[in-house]
């Protein structure tokens, strides 16, 4: 059962590895094993590229990949249409790897997370999933592809609308019969973190540094409420809001020219959104395509030994694995042996640069 989100910080190293990852916690318990990269000789990887994603696994149930990349571009065509989000996702094509079982993903990342997703790899922006997990039940995988559906949109917006609107993203629900997505439902834990009276000038201005595990949960709470209120209450003024931020007008004075409402009446606006307890629900329609126009193919040798190594080295650095560092070095040493000319073991290996393992991570609570 999700429980709540963890933010996992690198603190050294090369910049990539002190990237923010984000993590659902989720009641799992698995013997940590490396993700493994063939059986009896054989590869085990494949990857099916969508039109918005590439998605590679070691999975051998290739109904549970293929699903996946369905769902996945049903989710994206979903924020595509969603008019918060900007109407613009951007071109690039994230990674998506899922491994085949609890004891590999849990070997990378934390064994109570449910789904990871790190913007800034030397591979681009990467999802990390165990492949049971459904991106329409990891809160993590919609929070964050909605920033990265709205990173141009939102670039200029403060830290409060940017995690509101992706936390109302939180919400989206797939109806496969009906061919729509549902957004708006109930966030048990949200909204009772997001009935903590913080004014909301503090959430609404610049985020302390030192906040404590509870503090961020509490404004990213308020956060998600005071956007799905204007959403509810205010939806016209609002989406031109969000334009003319998008447009570089600073926020304070795009919500006093569309006059939102007063800063002076958010307050007592918020607290009784919130003890009324009823949120508006929207679908967008989401019909994505048929498992059927999809086909894995084999991943090159020297590709996975490079993913795998990318793999250890977050392992290293967000849970200080000892063990780890050397096997990544190893696999990065093997995929450029097979393949001196493969793009992605030299992509890899020219941002890492010295391989030495990053300091000891913090953990934070979300």
């Amino acid at each position: 059962m999700l429980s709540s989100v963890v933010h996992l910080h690198g603190c050294a190293g090369p910049k990539w590895l002190s990237a923010v990852a984000t993590v659902i916690l989720a009641a799992a318990c698995a013997s940590p094993t490396p993700p493994a990269i063939e059986r009896d000789g054989v590869g085990l990887w494949r990857r099916v590229e969508t039109d918005h994603f590439v998605i590679e696994s070691n999975s051998a149930k290739d109904w549970q990949v293929l699903r996946a990349a369905r769902e996945f571009e049903t989710l994206w065509h979903a924020y595509a249409r969603v008019p918060i989000l900007g109407l613009r996702p951007p071109k690039a094509k994230p990674l998506v790897v899922l491994l085949r079982n609890r004891s590999e993903y849990n070997y990378v990342l934390h064994k109570d997370s449910a789904g990871a997703y790190i913007p800034e790899t030397p591979l681009g922006p990467l999802v990390l999933l165990a492949v049971e997990q459904s991106p329409f039940r990891a809160l993590v995988v919609k929070h964050e592809l909605a920033h990265f559906v709205s990173a141009d949109f939102l670039r200029e917006a403060p830290l409060w609308l940017k995690e509101g609107v992706a936390t109302v993203m939180e919400t989206a629900s797939y109806d496969a019969d009906a061919g729509r997505i549902v957004f708006g439902a109930h966030l048990p834990g949200r909204e009772h973190a997001a009935g903590v009276p913080i004014p909301s000038e503090r959430f609404l201005g610049e985020w302390p540094d030192d906040l404590t595990p509870d503090e961020i949960g509490i404004y990213y709470s308020r956060s998600w409420l005071a956007v799905h209120y204007l959403i509810d209450f205010h939806l016209e003024p609002f989406l031109r809001f969000l334009h003319r931020v998008a447009g570089g007008q600073p926020w304070r004075q795009a919500w006093s020219d569309e006059r939102l409402l007063r800063f002076s009446d958010l307050d007592d606006a918020l607290l009784d959104y919130q003890r009324r307890g009823r949120y508006g629900l929207w679908q967008v329609r989401a019909e994505g395509p048929s498992q059927q126009e999809y086909a894995l193919e084999p991943v090159p040798h020297s590709d996975a030994l490079a993913s795998r190594s990318l793999l250890l080295w977050i392992a290293t650095g967000r849970l200080d694995r000892a063990d780890a560092a050397e096997a990544a070095a190893e696999d990065l040493r093997q995929a450029l042996e097979i393949d001196p000319s493969a793009e992605r073991a030299r992509r890899l290996a020219a941002a890492l640069g010295r391989l030495s393992p990053p300091a000891e991570s913090e953990h934070g609570q979300q």
